[in-house]
């Protein structure tokens, strides 16, 4: 847990300023550390459904060489729609994913 900072109950009129923009920066701070929490656990939860799905589909086809061309680009447009996405954003995540490999192998 993070230390909870103690917040001044009434502030002087010459340090109004600097008080709200402590504030703000204090605020700020919290709320983005909130977000980069959320955010990892959702990559975690993305990522290992995306590792799951294409051992799934590679096991398929075991003669046939792993394509990794365009992978990254790949991989953030299922997290782009990962993000965005509700109750089958497993499935469309996989499906944004194949598409963008599958252009990357056509250029």
């Amino acid at each position: 847990m993070e230390p909870k900072q103690e917040v001044k109950q009434e502030v002087e009129p010459d340090q109004v300023d600097t008080f709200v923009a402590q504030l703000i920066d204090l605020v700020t701070g919290t709320i983005l550390n909130e977000e980069v929490k959320e955010v990892a656990k959702e990559m975690v939860k993305y990522r290992n459904n995306l590792s799951q799905k294409i051992m799934e589909e590679e096991e398929e086809r075991l003669d046939q060489c792993i394509r990794m061309r365009g992978f990254p680009e790949s991989f953030k447009a299922g997290w782009n729609v990962w993000k965005k996405n509700g109750e089958d954003k497993e499935e469309t995540s996989y499906d944004i994913f194949k598409n963008f490999m599958n252009e990357a192998d056509q250029n």
